[in-house]
């Protein structure tokens, strides 16, 4: 079962919305959920975007909330478009490569 009930709903938690409602900009927002959100799949075009790009960050967050974020970077084509909602990467050696396996593949969680 999915918990979210637009796709702006991984970004804008509960206090975001209230923090755009107190500052005036949760209106715009609503609407666009309203007319279904942001798109929550991987395009054709975003995928040969995805695939120019020689870097990226990748970012966790424990229970606490407290975030981890990480930089990536290799040549255009390290990053690899799997599927509709999966990008995988070459982990290239360097001061991770200890806690990194040779490769990754990440995955978003999104409204269908």
């Amino acid at each position: 079962m999915n918990a979210h009930a637009f796709t702006s709903d991984v970004a804008f938690t509960p206090t975001v919305k209230a923090i755009q409602a107190r500052k005036g900009s949760r209106q715009s927002y609503a609407r666009v959920e309203e007319r279904g959100g942001w798109q929550a799949v991987i395009t054709a075009d975003l995928a040969t975007f995805i695939e120019m790009q020689t870097s990226v960050f990748l970012s966790t967050a424990n229970g606490d909330g407290q975030p981890y974020i990480q930089h990536r970077g290799g040549p255009a084509g390290f990053l690899k478009v799997l599927d509709e909602k999966t990008i995988g990467f070459a982990d290239f050696s360097g001061a991770s490569a200890s806690r990194s396996g040779a490769r990754r593949a990440l995955s978003k969680t999104m409204p269908s």
